[in-house]
């Protein structure tokens, strides 16, 4: 009998999708590690590790098949964080805040205390002694960062296989293969990002359009595998009639994300609100910048509600209930996200402002509308047209149950572990 090929999968704040009990921030990134992981636990011939970090200390345990090993290190947890929020200077006052957060009431004061004994060198380009103790087969990373290039350089000299996946379109913007000083909107370096680009051993995009940007930009072939759902686990949270409904609310439009201008784009869903005052609108709204958080709070108008973080197990009643998802994710910066998987999956009509996966725009179950006076106006029709907005439910429901299958997943991703390319 074959031993079992041992796999990692490397996501460090997913802890909370994995034990929801304790606190901490996630994201499409992280529900999508802890579903891979899953996926590749079912397999037979794998035994699979989580490799993730949190600020308690956590033994070592199983979760659903896959073995949780999770890192402690407050210094370099409350470092990392900064990135994009605040930038660090070599001289007084030393810190320069980009985008307030709450956090850094408690993180500042740490840095500051332990500055002297620990020099700063969570942003270098660096080995990972906590990866570096695991002997694993192949390991999977998710995005091009600074997380995964440490990963991908801890690794050379291991015949560790180090499969990056690529989960937005942001992370092969031109401008970090051609200009040496190029830094995105979340404080990636161009040096990172093609670190972990060029010396991954495969690499795996969600769309065509990132495996044609791949190419163009960066001269590197890649395997198209889209998104991981669990259809299964998503339908019976949607049949828990006992769960109690996130927000009284009813018919209503709904959109999740985070604030920010650039990405997510929460304005602009204000924006459609605005045009559609009869009509309630319920934004679950994560963790971001905290000045367009104020700036959102101060112009909604009254149609609008505000959720902090909803829990995971409440989000499918949340789209269940609603008439209506509304995306205003750029095509710049997104990839293949989840909140259209778990749209569609509850048989809910998208509407997107003006970008929409190849996948989810041939399904049938999405509008693209282009400018927000169109999107209002198309979430609108579905309001007076519940046949038609009944119609794209079904046709995003088709997609899902036709095209993101988990056993294929894993099996697609198990494949490349033991590619020898």
């Amino acid at each position: 009998m074959n031993e079992k090929q041992k796999v990692g999968v490397l996501s460090l704040r997913a802890l909370p999708v994995v034990i929801p009990k304790l606190k901490g921030q996630f994201g499409g990134s992280e529900t999508s590690a802890w579903l891979t992981a899953k996926a590749l636990a079912s397999l037979e011939n794998l035994d699979v590790s989580l490799l993730t970090r949190h600020h308690t200390r956590q033994p070592r345990q199983q979760v659903d098949g896959v073995e949780i090993l999770s890192d402690w290190q407050l210094i370099e947890i409350a470092r990392e964080s900064l990135a994009g929020v605040a930038e660090l200077q070599p001289e007084f006052p030393w810190l320069k805040i980009r985008n307030f957060s709450p956090s850094l009431f408690w993180k500042i004061p740490v840095l500051a205390a332990v500055r002297q004994f620990f020099p700063n060198r969570s942003y270098e380009l660096r080995e990972n002694p906590f990866i570096q103790q695991f002997d694993f087969d192949a390991i999977l990373l998710f995005g091009a960062n600074l997380v995964s290039a440490k990963a991908i350089l801890s690794l050379k000299h291991k015949k560790t296989k180090t499969i990056l996946l690529i989960r937005a379109n942001a992370e092969l913007n031109e401008r970090f293969a051609k200009e040496d000083d190029f830094q995105n909107e979340y404080g990636e370096r161009s040096e990172v990002v093609r670190y972990a680009i060029s010396n991954a051993s495969q690499i795996v995009v969600q769309t065509e359009h990132q495996q044609r940007l791949l190419l163009d930009h960066f001269h590197r072939k890649a395997t198209v595998i889209p998104n991981p759902f669990d259809l299964k686990s998503w339908d019976q949270q949607l049949s828990n009639v006992e769960q109690p409904k996130p927000v009284e609310t009813e018919n209503y439009v709904l959109w999740v994300g985070r604030p920010d201008r650039f990405h997510k784009r929460p304005l602009a869903l204000l924006e459609v609100a605005a045009r559609c005052p009869d009509i309630p609108f319920v934004m679950v709204l994560n963790r971001g910048v905290q000045e367009v958080r104020e700036e959102i709070e101060l112009i909604k108008t009254q149609n609008v509600t505000i959720l902090d973080q909803v829990p995971f197990a409440k989000m499918p009643q949340l789209y269940k209930n609603a008439i209506a998802f509304a995306f205003t994710g750029s095509i710049e910066h997104e990839g293949f996200p989840n909140v259209l998987l778990q749209s569609a999956a509850t048989s809910t009509p998208i509407v997107s402002l003006d970008f929409l996966p190849d996948l989810i725009h041939r399904s049938g179950g999405a509008i693209l509308s282009g400018t927000t006076e169109m999107m209002a106006e198309d979430i609108r029709s579905l309001l007076l047209n519940k046949e038609k907005a009944e119609q794209l439910g079904r046709a995003g429901r088709a997609m899902i149950e036709q095209h993101i299958d988990m056993h294929q997943y894993a099996v697609l991703l198990e494949e490349l572990t033991r590619d020898n390319e």
